[in-house]
């Protein structure tokens, strides 16, 4: 199993939580792909950084443009608009971190 690791930056009109982000995101590529697309896709949230509105989330090598276009097609989280922005996609955690979120 391969991974591939994203760097997102969360656009919002208000602070969200990690556990909005990670809720918003699983019924994004569930309501786009399915049940069966989301277990293809695999989307799983390592870290967000609340202060710095920004998400590092692992998935399927071969399923990075799923998780990207899910994720672009979210318009909101609890009545705030927001809009998920990739950043970068590594084969690594370590090289996202040293462009974005840092060690928790």
């Amino acid at each position: 199993m391969v991974r591939r690791y994203i760097l997102v930056k969360v656009l919002s009109d208000s602070q969200i939580s990690s556990e909005q982000f990670n809720e918003v995101m699983t019924h994004s590529v569930k309501k786009f792909f399915g049940e069966i697309g989301y277990v293809k896709v695999n989307p799983r949230l390592i870290q967000f950084d609340a202060a710095r509105s920004e998400a590092i989330i692992a998935c399927e090598r071969d399923r990075v443009a799923e998780l990207q276009t899910a994720l672009a097609l979210t318009g909101d989280i609890s009545g705030s608009s927001i809009a998920p922005v990739t950043l970068r996609v590594s084969g690594t955690i370590k090289s996202l971190r040293q462009r974005g979120c840092q060690h928790s």
